[in-house]
């Protein structure tokens, strides 16, 4: 565990308390969005308390499991394919976020060099 178990354990506790409402179709969008930034806000200051290395961070994205959502492969192909850019706006931090758009290059050859732009990242 590269991140430590202390870590893993409070995201995985998150993951179960959040992960439920998330997909919940009878929970308001309003109601969705306080716990969505509720997880999003306790996981980034468990990552500010942790201040993981690049190193880490690149190690830890490289072996987790990523997931893109349906359609989302194909529109990074199409934006790279038009030359177009991409703003990635997340309330995610910065050097997790990249990583992953690093290894999604790396394992699925995609081209994105010039392609992303990312906004409103902590760094």
């Amino acid at each position: 565990e590269i991140m430590g178990k202390e870590f893993v354990d409070a995201c995985v506790e998150a993951r179960a308390k959040y992960l439920p409402i998330e997909i919940d179709v009878n929970i308001t969008k309003e109601e969705k969005d306080k716990h969505m930034a509720d997880w999003c806000g306790n996981t980034q200051n468990l990552l500010k308390e942790l201040k993981p290395t690049k190193n880490e961070i690149r190690r830890a994205v490289s072996i987790s499991r990523l997931y893109l959502r349906n359609g989302c492969f194909e529109l990074l192909k199409l934006l790279s394919a038009c030359d177009l850019k991409l703003h990635v706006v997340s309330a995610g931090i910065k050097a997790v976020v990249a990583e992953t758009f690093h290894i999604l290059q790396m394992q699925r050859g995609l081209q994105l060099d010039g392609t992303l732009v990312y906004l409103s990242l902590i760094h």
